[in-house]
């Protein structure tokens, strides 16, 4: 056991926002998106940021990383005394850097929610993820050794850990309706262009449909090889959309 005097208020109290994002050779995909996220996330904690500045310095780390990073920005209260009560306005700022992730077939299994109940939120909260690693504590034991978990509740799909959805069914890609999820800027922009429209996703519908994927902006998009051990098609026309929507995109990779 390790003695402190003071605590970062994002570990103390959970006052901490957050932006993920891939820097591709210096530059970032919608990025205004990501900086007016991470200004209304700041803003209610009373924060005044320079989110530009902010940004602009974490590219620049970032190419001296690679060509092709992922970068997660994250903001704090600071350090705290002991009490709830804080003593500054200006935020901690963290940068952490990694290799942008490859991709491996993306088994996922469906886990209910149960009692815990997922936020509808259009910014990234530190502590509205606390949810969504407490379920995966509490229902891990249901994962095979290859499989990712997809939150259900109420018998609808929802979203992954770090994820949106999308089911083609019926001739088009549908996302789930926004209850309990993260809207996602990458989800956004795809439904802002029509690419793919707002719908119930039944759990049922993981039998129903022909494809899935799973879209974020680290990843983009990634087809789901099966959930529940269900088969789905990889690969074909129905996904041509989707890709074509990101191709030649400034932060997109070439390889998408």
């Amino acid at each position: 056991m390790r003695k402190v005097a003071t605590l970062d208020r994002g570990l103390a109290y959970g006052e901490a926002c957050f932006e993920t994002f891939r820097v591709v050779d210096g530059n970032v995909f919608a990025l205004p998106e990501h900086e007016q996220r991470l200004t209304r996330a700041a803003a209610q904690f009373a924060w005044k940021i320079d989110a530009s500045a902010l940004f602009k310095k974490a590219i620049k780390s970032a190419k001296t990383e690679g060509r092709d990073v992922l970068l997660r920005l994250t903001l704090t209260g600071g350090k705290a005394p002991w009490g709830v009560l804080p003593t500054g306005t200006i935020p901690a700022v963290y940068l952490q850097v990694m290799p942008a992730s490859t991709r491996s077939p993306l088994h996922l299994r469906m886990v209910d929610c149960g009692s815990i109940s997922l936020r509808n939120r259009d910014v990234k909260h530190n502590s509205d993820y606390a949810d969504m690693l407490r379920i995966y504590q509490q229902s891990r034991h249901q994962l095979g050794s290859n499989e990712q978990m997809l939150f259900c509740a109420q018998a609808k799909i929802i979203s992954t850990m770090t994820a949106n959805i999308l089911c083609y069914h019926d001739g088009q890609w549908i996302t789930p309706e926004d209850d309990h999820l993260l809207t996602g800027i990458v989800r956004h922009l795809l439904l802002q262009k029509g690419v793919i429209s707002v719908g119930a996703c039944w759990q049922k519908i993981a039998k129903e449909c022909e494809a899935m994927a799973c879209i974020n902006s680290g990843l983009f998009i990634q087809a789901v090889v099966a959930i529940n051990a269900h088969v789905m098609t990889v690969e074909g026309k129905i996904f041509q959309p989707l890709y074509d929507f990101f191709r030649g995109q400034a932060g997109v990779p070439l390889c998408l």
